[in-house]
């Protein structure tokens, strides 16, 4: 994180302390981008750094072999190397910048596919990897530390499969996992945190609304709350572990509802329609910004070349800053006085949102007279949100270092009794101590030595992570210097 400090003197009060990065979104803002060269549906989408593939489809007359590639940043389209066949309700996994093309029929109502091909978009070359051990099309993948799941789908015309398998690319090998709770297929997936979820889709019973949860570790299911519409032939897209799940078809006809899931209090909530329902499309995203394209719509003709951007409009909450002190003792100038900075009774302070910058104060900067003495220290952000803390500063006339062993011993128990050094602290450096007073007792020079180097190494961590101030870090380091001297 990056931590940028500027000193200046004034006093606020206290917020309270939040962790972590927050955001809220506002809504989604959908507008309409270049169409693909061709019309197609049940398509496969692949996304590799910030271009989008789409692969295959059905073009209401046959199959599809075409790939064609999508630049969001120039908004237009490029004609790729065709599948090695044609087919549609392909299955697509992307890994290590490499597409798979997995599954999939080549006709409506012809039986459904083994078939897996690999994209390297370097070669712009198609070449066939290991088949799946199931045969099916509108099966769906998940992408979990490099390996491809997939999914459900019809492994024929008519027949609908809760198998789930897992492709390793790297091993060009294939395993089979617990199959899902609920045969489905038309279906959409979308992963949180590692955390696979199966939602909504179609069973003979009809659409569905229902959603489940996989674990790859466990290789167990587990239910989750339902989408509050029940939809089939819809897609889902993931967006700072968050689902947002996309138009579709319900037993009225298409939707162009989109609804947002949150995995983390299994909330479901209604999101910013896009502009024209649409079913059995692609979608990616890029740079944060969904992209949904091709499918069925209300229009005429119904397979659709048009392509969608939802943008996520994310509101960042900023949250206060943390005040952190730490206890400091300090010697008096030649006129008996005594004077800090913000900085000295700084103990770490930090602003949990990224890059944010926080401003160190204190209510008194000086002068102090020998005694004890608190202070408050604010920090402030650049929003205006603060917190504070309180240190004890303490004043003592200048004194020599300890210049034996067991002062020192002494020294550093007096800290820790002072509160200005912790338990945890104080007893490494004892032991330190301890152990070079045992060496010097039985003349073990270099063995004491190392000890007390070992002594200072600690004190100057200390002094760094701001468990110590400067100036007794500095005294302990001179009464070690002159113990080792005289030795």
């Amino acid at each position: 994180m990056n931590r940028k400090i500027t000193t200046l003197l004034f006093i606020l009060c206290l917020t309270s302390m939040i962790s972590g990065n927050l955001f809220a979104e506002e809504d989604i803002t959908w507008v309409a981008k270049s169409d693909m060269f061709t019309a197609r549906a049940h398509i496969g989408c692949g996304v590799i750094g910030d271009k989008i593939y789409v692969i295959g489809g059905y073009d209401g007359f046959s199959s599809l072999s075409t790939v064609e590639e999508y630049d969001p940043i120039l908004n237009n389209w490029t004609v790729k190397a065709s599948l090695g066949i044609a087919r549609f309700g392909v299955a697509v996994g992307v890994v290590d910048n490499r597409i798979y093309a997995i599954g999939g029929r080549r006709s409506m109502g012809g039986g459904s596919l083994t078939l897996v091909e690999e994209y390297d978009p370097v070669m712009n070359q198609w070449i066939v990897k290991s088949s799946m051990p199931t045969a099916r099309s509108m099966a769906i993948t998940a992408v979990v530390n490099g390996k491809i799941y997939v999914l459900g789908g019809e492994p024929s015309y008519g027949s609908i499969s809760n198998a789930v398998e897992v492709y390793d690319p790297l091993e060009d090998e294939w395993t089979t996992l617990s199959s899902m709770l609920e045969p489905r297929y038309a279906f959409a997936v979308g992963v949180v945190n590692d955390r696979i979820y199966a939602i909504g889709g179609y069973y003979f019973t009809g659409n569905l609304r229902k959603v489940e949860e996989f674990d790859p570790v466990t290789n167990s299911w587990s239910i989750k709350p339902d989408m509050q519409e029940e939809r089939s032939w819809h897609n889902a897209v993931s967006i700072n572990n968050k689902i947002y799940v996309i138009g579709g078809a319900d037993s009225t006809g298409l939707l162009n509802k989109v609804e947002e899931y949150d995995p983390s209090n299994d909330v479901w909530v209604q999101k910013e329609n896009s502009l024209i329902p649409r079913m059995s499309f692609g979608a990616g995203v890029v740079d944060n910004r969904i992209y949904v394209m091709g499918g069925y719509t209300t229009n005429n003709p119904a397979i659709t070349p048009t392509v969608e951007e939802g943008t996520v409009n994310f509101l960042v909450i900023n949250q206060p800053p943390v005040a952190v002190c730490q206890n400091i003792t300090i010697p008096v100038d030649e006129n008996c006085e005594a004077f800090i900075t913000p900085e000295d009774v700084d103990g770490g302070s930090y602003d949990p949102d990224e890059g944010a910058t926080i401003t160190l104060s204190v209510d008194n900067l000086g002068p102090f007279t020998i005694g004890e003495h608190c202070v408050n220290l604010t920090v402030t952000d650049e929003h205006g949100e603060f917190d504070t803390c309180q240190a004890k500063v303490s004043v003592i006339a200048e004194t020599p270092p300890p210049v034996t062993i067991v002062e020192l011993t002494n020294y550093v128990i007096n800290l820790v009794i002072q509160g200005n050094l912790d338990n945890g602290a104080g007893n490494s450096l004892m032991v330190k101590l301890d152990a070079a007073i045992k060496a010097i007792d039985k003349g073990k020079v270099k063995t004491a030595i190392n000890q007390l180097n070992a002594f200072k190494n600690s004190v100057k961590a200390l002094e760094k992570s701001k468990r110590l101030s400067s100036f007794e870090a500095q005294l302990l380091i001179d009464a070690a210097d002159l113990i080792i001297g005289s030795l």
